[in-house]
């Protein structure tokens, strides 16, 4: 994840995201809605990270997301490579959020 929690202050750790960071995340908000007082900034979450999922830049040929994202401007980051896993992990995040 890009943040880690340092008092009541975040703290940028990485400005780059990944598809597996990406699921991660979606499974912690999921896990989140199940808890009366976060479920409302949970399902809130969920919904910007959906939306944003259908604005970045995906492979042409295969559809797949590409390794590494930008956290500031959603753009990918390094050389475009694809990875099968990180693909595979945010595919088992979003078939558990359905």
């Amino acid at each position: 994840m890009a943040w880690v929690q340092r008092g009541k202050k975040n703290k940028i750790v990485n400005g780059n995201t990944s598809g597996t960071n990406i699921a991660i995340d979606l499974l912690i908000q999921v896990e989140l809605l199940a808890q009366q007082p976060n479920h409302k900034k949970a399902y809130s979450n969920i919904s910007k990270v959906l939306e944003t999922l259908t604005r970045i830049e995906r492979h042409p040929e295969s559809g797949l997301f590409f390794s590494w994202y930008s956290t500031n401007d959603i753009t990918t980051v390094g050389s475009r490579n694809l990875s099968s896993i990180d693909n595979l992990h945010l595919a088992i995040a979003l078939w558990t959020d359905a």
